[in-house]
C-alpha cells in the first residue's frame, strides 16, 4: 500500500509507516502526479480534496486530522468510493483551552473577572460544546446557539439573543449554502447588532465572517475587540486586519501535542478499519494546556509578518504554526 501524506501531521511516521509505503510531503505540494499510483491520502486543512486533484488517481482511502472538513469534497469522493474519514473532536479540549485563557487574558486586562462576563457560544458541536464545559466550572453566565441541534435537553436561543453578551466566541463549521448557511455570517449586518464594546473570538473558520466588516468595526469602534485565529485566505491574512485585532494568532488553537495526537489516531483507527489492518499502541504525548505566554508569543511572531516581503509572507505564516506544548 502506497499512502502520500502531510508531512506536517503529527507523528505520521509513527502511526503510518508500518501500513505500507510511506511518503512525507508538503501538504501544499500535494499534486495528482504524486497520487498517481497511491492508495491512500492523508491531509490537513491546506490541501483541498476535490475532482481535480484525485481524478485519474489510485486513490482508495482520504483521512484528513482535522476536526473540520470545508477542504473536502466529499460528494466527489462519495460517488467515487472512495472512503473518507476526518477527526472531528480531536482537538476540542486544545481550542477550548484557548479560549478559556484568552478570557482570562481580556478579563484581566479590562480588569473584570472571567464570571463577571457573559459568553455566547455559537456552534455547540465538539468544540462549542468543550467550550461551554469549561465556562460553566468557571461561573460564566453562558448562553447558546446552536440550530442544527434538535435534541430535547439542548436549552438554546436564536442568535439575535447572543447579541447583548460581553463575549461571542465562534465554533461553528463553514456552509456557503443552505437554511443555516454559515458563511459570513457575522456580517455588516450582524456586527451591527451587537452592543458596544462586544468581543469576537473567532476559532472557527476564517469565512463565517466578513473580515472586511470586522475591519471596519474595530476601526469605528463599534467592535471592542477581535481575537481571531482563522483568517480569510490563509495562508495570506489581511495585514490591516492583524493590525487592528487585539489577539492573533496563525491557526494555532487546536494544535496541542494532544489535539493533534487525537487527530491522527482517529485517522489511523479509521484506516486500519477500512483496510481491516491491525490498530498497534502509539504512545500518547504528556498534555499541557495552553498558557497566557504561548498566546501572547504567537501573536507577537504574528505580528512580525509585515516585515517580511510580500512574496515570503504565506511562507512566514506557515512556519508559525508549530504544536503548543
Amino acid at each position: 500500500m502506497k499512502i502520500i501524506a502531510d508531512k506536517k501531521i503529527y507523528k505520521a511516521e509513527a502511526f503510518f509507516s508500518g501500513l505500507g509505503d510511506l511518503e512525507l510531503v508538503d501538504g501544499r505540494e500535494i499534486n495528482k502526479a504524486l497520487l498517481k499510483t497511491a492508495d491512500v491520502l492523508l491531509v490537513r486543512t491546506v490541501t483541498s480534496i476535490n475532482k481535480e486533484l484525485l481524478q485519474g488517481t489510485s486513490i482508495k482511502f482520504v483521512g484528513s486530522a482535522t476536526a473540520g472538513f470545508d477542504h473536502i469534497d466529499q460528494n466527489y469522493l462519495e460517488q467515487n468510493d472512495i472512503q473518507f474519514v476526518y477527526a472531528p473532536g480531536g482537538n476540542a479540549g486544545s481550542v477550548a483551552d484557548y479560549v478559556m485563557t484568552v478570557l482570562g487574558m481580556l478579563a484581566e486586562k479590562n480588569n473584570k473577572r472571567v464570571c463577571d462576563m457573559s459568553l455566547g457560544i455559537v456552534g455547540v458541536g465538539n468544540v462549542g460544546g468543550k467550550v461551554f464545559e469549561e465556562a460553566k466550572k468557571l461561573a460564566i453566565n453562558v448562553q447558546l446557539n446552536d440550530p442544527l441541534i434538535k435534541e430535547a435537553d439542548f436549552i438554546g436561543v436564536e442568535l439575535d439573543a447572543l447579541m447583548d453578551m460581553d463575549i461571542i466566541s465562534l465554533h461553528l463549521p463553514l456552509t456557503y449554502s443552505g437554511k443555516h448557511k454559515t458563511h459570513n455570517l457575522f456580517d455588516t449586518k450582524r456586527i451591527a447588532k451587537l452592543k458596544p464594546g462586544t468581543i469576537l473570538i473567532n476559532t472557527a473558520r476564517g469565512d463565517v465572517v466578513d473580515e472586511a466588516a470586522i475591519l471596519t468595526a474595530l476601526t469605528k469602534k463599534q467592535l471592542g475587540s477581535y481575537v481571531v485565529d482563522v483568517w480569510q485566505n490563509e495562508p495570506a491574512l489581511n495585514i490591516d486586519l492583524l493590525e487592528f485585532a487585539t489577539i492573533g494568532t496563525p491557526h494555532i488553537a487546536g494544535y496541542s501535542l494532544m489535539g493533534k495526537y487525537n487527530s491522527t489516531l482517529m485517522v489511523y483507527k479509521g484506516l486500519c478499519d477500512f483496510f481491516g489492518l491491525e490498530v498497534k499502541p502509539i504512545d500518547r504525548p504528556k498534555n499541557r494546556k495552553v498558557k497566557a505566554q504561548d498566546i501572547k508569543a504567537y501573536d507577537s511572531k504574528l505580528r512580525r509578518i509585515k516585515e517580511q516581503a510580500l512574496l515570503k509572507r504565506a511562507n512566514y505564516f506557515d512556519s508559525l504554526r508549530t504544536i503548543i506544548g
